[in-house]
């Protein structure tokens, strides 16, 4: 049976350790993608972006002995341009049955947008930021961001705003996200978790839209079948819940996301 590749992909522009420290932390990775783009004019820009862009390589290649690097040439500031490359590189990993880490947080905004939107419509993809713990510019010298004593930033002057495409993205359904938090307050508080107890708590919190059986008693098999098929198969599949060493369900990070952040 074919194992999967682990692939990461990422933005470069004036950022090296934001791109492969997280590339290191996940240990054995087999490729990686680079987005970035080297203007060519008249100021050097190129060579301020070339040198960002060929460190990161270096510290890939030579301290993590990762040989598989390809270099994606795009317009990084441009979300529609990104969008179409990170949707056709993360299809065309998935086909191969390889799952992609996908790094949003180095490279313009445009590009943590189009990465994210990408990583959500596409299967197997991994989006994850990464947070900076220590910055290269001192306290003290963050005098470089104002004019005078009034703070600029790093901005100092913006092209004028540029809307951006929307997609639609189906929620969950309601009732199934409400019975997935009906299940991890249950677990929290140590209640059962069987299919009778779910099924009664599922009808408790208005959560259950099958129409009742007329005169029957307790719970039904065709009731425990519409709470596998609805419930837990929509859980599982979308890796909200997992089984642990002795078949019990619990919530994995994912769910419990889902469950603050849905029909709250």
């Amino acid at each position: 049976m074919k194992v999967g590749l682990r692939v990461a992909a990422a933005c470069v522009t004036f950022e090296t350790v934001k791109v492969t420290s997280p590339i290191a932390y996940m240990g054995k990775v087999d490729r990686v993608y680079l987005l970035h783009y080297i203007q060519s004019d008249a100021m050097g820009v190129e060579n301020i972006y070339g040198s960002f862009y060929q460190e990161v390589v270096r510290q890939l290649r030579e301290e993590q002995g990762i040989s598989d690097i390809r270099p994606i040439w795009v317009k990084v500031y441009r979300f529609p341009d990104v969008l179409q490359k990170m949707v056709e590189i993360l299809s065309t990993e998935r086909d191969e049955g390889n799952t992609v880490y996908v790094n949003i947080s180095a490279g313009p905004n445009e590009y943590a947008a189009a990465a994210a939107i990408a990583s959500m419509m596409v299967e197997n993809a991994r989006p994850f930021t990464v947070g900076t713990e220590v910055y290269q510019v001192p306290e003290e010298d963050l005098t470089i961001y104002f004019e005078g004593n009034a703070p600029v930033g790093m901005s100092k002057k913006v092209f004028d705003p540029r809307d951006l495409p929307c997609f639609h993205i189906d929620m969950p359904e309601q009732d199934v996200v409400r019975g997935l938090r009906v299940l991890g307050t249950r677990l929290e508080k140590g209640h059962r978790t069987s299919y009778a107890a779910m099924i009664g708590a599922l009808k408790d919190e208005g959560c259950w839209e099958r129409p009742p059986e007329e005169d029957a008693r307790g719970v039904t098999q065709a009731e425990k079948m519409y709470y596998s098929r609805h419930f837990i198969r929509e859980w599982t599949e979308n890796d909200w819940v997992v089984r642990d060493r002795r078949g019990r369900l619990e919530l994995t990070d994912d769910g419990r996301t889902v469950t603050k952040v849905f029909y709250v």
